[in-house]
């Protein structure tokens, strides 16, 4: 039986001082939201190229933390200077699929817009572990960890796992 992973109420955990999330489109707004609300970091940067969008659901959030019952400090950005020193970075940046869409032109989007983004993550949070949520997963954390040589890791390797473990198993193999 496959059951949830959970951390133990009693589970010592230590806050980190600084989470970047980058992109803040639905998954990385949320993902930024969920971080503040859990008080996982003291500060969640929320970083993405579009103008004032980063800075506005930053806002948004940090103004609602009295309201949800949390202290954590989210900002945003549009450049990579407020993340600099991030223990963690997560990148949701890039385009959904559209109608018609390829999944080849998805990739070549996506490589380009997540190389851009890890050698920004390179050089303003080396030490930084690295979580990849962009789309195509495989090809994005293979585009990350060729343009950084430190830790990446896939986000839906639980799911994948998960997904292949209740699949139903075929009597030919």
């Amino acid at each position: 039986m496959l059951r949830p992973y959970h951390v133990p109420i009693n589970f010592p955990r230590t806050m980190l001082t600084k989470i970047t999330v980058v992109g803040a489109g639905n998954v990385g707004a949320t993902t930024a939201q969920r971080l503040a609300e859990k008080e996982l970091a003291r500060t969640i940067v929320l970083v993405d190229v579009i103008e004032g969008v980063p800075q506005g659901k930053g806002l948004d959030q940090w103004e609602s933390a009295p309201i949800e019952g949390f202290d954590t400090r989210v900002i945003g950005a549009n450049d990579y200077g407020p993340a600099a020193g991030s223990e963690l970075v997560v990148v949701t940046a890039g385009i959904a699929r559209k109608p018609g869409m390829s999944r080849d032109d998805l990739v070549r989007t996506n490589a380009d817009i997540v190389k851009q983004v890890s050698q920004q993550i390179k050089q303003n949070c080396l030490k930084a572990i690295v979580v990849v949520v962009s789309n195509p997963l495989d090809v994005m954390c293979w585009v990350t960890k060729q343009a950084r040589s430190s830790s990446t890791r896939p986000s839906s390797t639980r799911s994948s796992t998960a997904r292949a473990t209740a699949a139903p198993r075929s009597s030919h193999s």
